[in-house]
């Protein structure tokens, strides 16, 4: 009895330090992309004027004729999974008052582990979700999964057909291929996740928390910061990362002013899909 419950215990030792592992990783991927891209950053993230287009729920809307659907559909997602995370991190707690749970063995005849004190030593923040409530986080990242899949279409479709009719040709090429590569990462990552919650050992189902809102923030930044700069009049600067870079001949013809630009990427909510796509 005293050897499975010290080779469990020495199990979850062993898990909870790759997790550890795991964010470090993670995190010197997020500093190192910062530092590559401060540049471009400053340059071009703070340029420009502020208004309610910064919002993609209103310019999905208008890009694609102003179907309600959309905003009905990106709504009731968003409100989904904020009823889900408010509920799953207010049982949170819970989870630190039973480790057992963590265990990769949890026999009924094992002696329970004593109860945490309530000291500050022991209070330890590894963002984790008590496994009471393993189902709903499933049910969240089933919900992004899907909202993913819907903008990676809503993408495809709506800049195949704006490119036909269109000037500015080469900037909703980059918001397509952009739009591919950002999906198939946010998509892998989520995946990943789910996978864990659902087949990994307790203490690596929520390894993978932190390290998914990390690559969102990386690929959110890495797509605008690509945007504003294509768009952009003057030239790229040389040593920025190339991974959302145009390596065709075409990108060192003359861009379009900014104006031309906004000009033709308003008309373009002129654009249906049509009922079938909606």
């Amino acid at each position: 009895m005293a050897d499975a419950l010290s080779n469990s215990v020495a199990q979850l030792g062993s898990d909870l330090f790759a997790q550890k592992l795991y964010y470090v990783a993670t995190a010197t991927l997020w500093i190192y992309d910062y530092f590559l891209t401060l540049g471009d950053e400053v340059e071009y993230a703070y340029s420009g004027g502020r208004a309610y287009k910064v919002f993609l729920t209103i310019r999905v809307y208008a890009i694609t004729k102003k179907h309600k659907a959309i905003v009905v559909f990106a709504i009731a997602i968003i409100l989904w999974q904020w009823g889900i995370a408010v509920y799953v991190m207010s049982q949170s707690s819970k989870g630190t008052d039973l480790p057992a749970l963590l265990l990769s063995r949890r026999d009924a005849g094992l002696p329970p582990l004593p109860t945490l004190p309530d000291i500050d030593p022991f209070h330890v923040c590894i963002f984790i979700s008590t496994l009471t409530v393993t189902p709903w986080v499933e049910a969240f990242l089933c919900l992004s999964l899907a909202f993913d899949i819907v903008v990676f279409l809503v993408i495809i479709v709506t800049t195949t057909k704006a490119i036909q009719t269109t000037h500015i040709r080469h900037t909703l090429h980059v918001i397509q291929r952009d739009g591919i590569l950002y999906f198939f990462v946010l998509f892998s990552s989520n995946l990943v996740w789910l996978v864990l919650v659902l087949h990994a050992r307790p203490g690596l189902k929520f390894m993978h928390n932190q390290s998914a809102m990390i690559i969102s923030s990386i690929m959110i930044n890495r797509i605008t910061l690509h945007l504003k700069r294509i768009s952009h009049k003057h030239s790229v600067i040389p040593w920025s990362v190339q991974t959302f870079e145009e390596r065709s001949s075409n990108s060192r013809r003359h861009l379009p002013s900014s104006s031309d630009e906004n000009y033709e990427l308003r008309n373009i909510s002129v654009i249906s899909i049509g009922p079938d796509a909606a």
